[in-house]
């Protein structure tokens, strides 16, 4: 008997190669690792959830400081020389947008009022370009998230985080608020002034905290409806996935359908060719109380057996 060599096969070569390293050993004996729920949180929608405020926030703020009939009313409540308020205002305002770098001399202001007001100036306009900046960053990323399912829970927890912001911010005291954001953005300190200085009794501190409460009263408004808006975009998403799986159960009835009727056999012995349709016999007859043709065909025979004998 002739043996033949065995040959490998690719079928038998299904075992996993040993661990080489003790890293690789740990690693086996610890089994498959289980994925975390923050590992399924994709960076864009961070990246949303971060932005979002900052950009309402900003936007709330720009609408606030450009709304001349708001900051009057303010004015004529709580400055203590509304009619040279608005005036110094208005006057302010035209100097940001201008392209004059040197303030000019406002009566009754001193030099260290006058230069903080430069530092306003060169804090507001980098503020405007970095709100641009955002808020364009934040389209790119919104355009490129609603193709990965990120857009709505990015839009959905930015908005909920800065009502949150918001609402904590009431209950922080505003002098120790305004303290804190002079301290940041004016680190060389130039910011206080006494009692009696110019600047101090035309903008007081009861109307800027006037002012930072409207600001967070529609930074709240701008916050609800873009809730609004990813609730819109969560009801047409729950409305697509119930159609999809409402689908489906037919996609798969007509699929099991398919393979379960199949065509008629045309397979035949040669016997059966031969034969005519005609010549083939029935199994049963159609009356149920009449017996089957084969025991009629029994019973002739055994009767010409019998006449035989």
């Amino acid at each position: 008997m002739k043996h033949f060599p065995h040959k490998h096969n690719s079928t038998h070569a299904t075992h996993t190669p040993a661990p080489k390293s003790w890293a690789e050993k740990i690693k086996a004996a610890q089994g498959p690792k289980k994925t975390c729920w923050y590992h399924n949180v994709r960076w864009k929608m961070w990246i949303i959830i971060l932005l979002t405020p900052m950009v309402l926030i900003g936007l709330s703020i720009a609408i606030i400081a450009h709304t001349a009939p708001l900051l009057d009313s303010l004015l004529d409540r709580y400055s203590e020389n509304p009619a040279d308020a608005k005036i110094a205002l208005h006057y302010y305002y035209s100097y940001i947008a201008s392209t004059i770098e040197d303030l000019p001399i406002i009566p009754g202001m001193k030099d260290a009022e006058l230069e903080h007001l430069r530092d306003v100036r060169s804090l507001w306009r980098r503020g405007i370009i970095g709100l641009a900046g955002i808020s364009f960053l934040l389209g790119i990323l919104l355009w490129r998230a609603k193709k990965d399912g990120m857009l709505r829970p990015g839009l959905e927890y930015g908005s909920l985080l800065t009502v949150a912001m918001m609402i904590a911010s009431q209950f922080v005291p505003f002098d120790d608020l305004w303290t804190w954001f002079h301290t940041l953005t004016f680190p060389q300190g130039n910011w206080m002034f006494e009692y009696n200085d110019k600047i101090v009794q035309l903008f007081t501190s009861e109307f800027f905290e006037a002012a930072v409460l409207r600001i967070a009263l529609l930074a709240l408004f701008l916050a609800m409806c873009v809730y609004g808006l990813a609730m819109v975009l969560k009801r047409l998403e729950t409305r697509r996935n119930a159609a999809d799986q409402a689908q489906k159960p037919q996609e798969i009835k007509v699929a099991t359908v398919e393979k379960t009727v199949e065509p008629p056999s045309i397979k035949e012995s040669s016997f059966q060719r031969q034969t005519t349709p005609s010549a083939r016999p029935k199994r049963f007859s159609t009356d149920p109380s009449e017996p089957p043709e084969e025991v009629l065909a029994l019973q002739k025979t055994a009767k010409q057996h019998l006449e035989e004998k």
